[in-house]
Formats: C-alpha cells, structure tokens, sequence
C-alpha cells in the first residue's frame, strides 16, 4: 500500500493516476486496513467524479465505513447508491450489502425485509439464489406462513436447480400446511420427491404429502403418497409411520383385505 501511496504522489497522468488510486481501494480493503481505505475511496470519489469506477470506489466508502464501526453511514451511502444506480452493478451489490449491514447489527427483522426488497429488485441475480431460501425460512419461523411459501416457491420456480431448492420445496410444504392450505402443501411435497428423489429430504417429503393429502380427506392420494413411500424408501425410518399410516386408511374406508395387507408389512 505505501508503494501505492508513493506512486499516487508521482503520478502525473490522468488515467495512470485514477487506476492507481483505484488499486489503494482495493489493496487497503484486502489488507484489513479500512481506515486508510475509507480515505483512498473519498479521495477517489471527490477526484474521479465522472470515472465508470466511482460506483466501486462509493461502494467502498461503504464498506470501510461498516468497518471501522459507522454502521449508520454506511446504510446512508448503500441507500444513496441504490437509489441513484439502480441499474448498475454498484446498485446491485448496494442494496444486497443493505442486509448484510442491518445483519452485522444484529437487527435481522430489517435485514429480512432489506433482503426482500433486494429479491423484488433483483430477482435473477446470482446472490438471489442464495437469498430466497434464506429470506422464506426466516419468514416461517416468524409465522408468516403464506408469505414464506410464497418467497419459498419462488427459488423451485426460477432455480430448480439452485443447490438450495429441495429444502426451498420442502419448507413451503410445512409453510402452505401451516397456512392451511392442503393442496399447495401436497404440490410442494410431491415436488421434492419428483424433482429431487434421492436429495436427504426426499423420503420424509414423500410422508408428509401424504399427510396433506390426508387432511383433504384425499384418501386415494394419500395412498398412493404412502405407497411410494414404503416403495421407494423402503430403510427410511418414514416407512413403518407410512405403513401405519395406510392401515388406518383402509380401516377407516372399511378395506379390510388392503388393511390386512399393509399390516403384514409392518
């Protein structure tokens, strides 16, 4: 950094000058030195006003100043980012540092809801993919059911791939059961247990399906829910609760013979 700070001083062309100043952001924030970063970023800011990097060099204004402690100032310089660069990457990477900050504070009711507004904002982004399931859990266990399913499903929907999305699937079951909402909890249940049959939630999904079908007095669904349970999952420990699970249906629409059966099983 002091070479850096040395050349700065040599310096006399224009471009040369600017990139250096840019390179001491980056080497004082690398070098856990945000006080020296702090003043490289202001400096660069007040000197390269027009420079494409003045968003990074604001960026980074930001985030020393979360460093050394000045969380408020640094939610006021992210929101001013966000708000005049919505389109640009500075405004991205802002508003997603916006929860980030609230979280370094331990103010994560915030953070959730910053987050959500960077979801809305971003929806396809990279870090959104991270961020759904994240935001949808947290949505859950606050007891906002039916806005949690709604965050939760969306990651199956746009990243079925996302290393996230069985879990994403399986919590917006429990959250749309919660909300009492029968058939959307099944959906979200068979859809673990179809797109991602050997992820570690799969067998338990296969289960509470069935359940969900159960509580929509679906018995035929149900059925066929526990089937596959104790089919495809045969060592899973959800396969005797599903075997019992099928015996009381059979005994509550009087198959005696299926009931039988499925009791031979246990």
């Amino acid at each position: 950094r002091k070479a850096l700070q040395k050349a700065i001083r040599d310096i006399r062309t224009a471009a040369v000058l600017e990139r250096a100043r840019f390179a001491l952001i980056r080497a004082s924030l690398r070098g856990g030195a945000p006080r020296e970063a702090l003043e490289a970023a202001q400096a660069f800011v007040k000197a390269h006003p027009d420079s494409p990097r003045v968003g990074d060099a604001r960026l980074a204004v930001a985030e020393a100043l979360a460093a050394i402690g000045r969380a408020a100032d640094a939610l006021t310089m992210l929101e001013e980012i966000r708000r005049t660069a919505p389109d640009s990457s500075a405004g991205l990477h802002a508003a997603y540092r916006i929860g980030e900050v609230y979280r370094l504070q331990g103010r994560e009711p915030e953070a959730v809801a910053a987050f959500r507004k960077f979801l809305d904002a971003y929806p396809l982004s990279e870090q959104a993919q991270a961020l759904y399931p994240e935001v949808g859990a947290f949505l859950l266990e606050q007891g906002d059911a039916v806005r949690a399913a709604e965050v939760l499903e969306t990651v199956v929907e746009r990243f079925p791939r996302a290393p996230g999305a069985p879990r994403s699937a399986f919590l917006a079951g429990r959250a749309r059961l919660e909300a009492r909402d029968y058939a959307a909890a099944a959906r979200n249940y068979a859809r673990v247990a179809g797109q991602y049959p050997d992820d570690a939630l799969a067998d338990e999904a296969s289960f509470r399906e069935g359940d969900a079908h159960l509580l929509r007095q679906d018995h035929h669904a149900a059925l066929t829910a526990y089937t596959r349970t104790v089919q495809r999952y045969p060592d899973s420990a959800w396969a005797p609760e599903a075997l019992a699970r099928m015996v009381e249906i059979h005994d509550r629409i009087g198959d005696r013979q299926a009931e039988g059966q499925a009791q031979q099983l246990l």
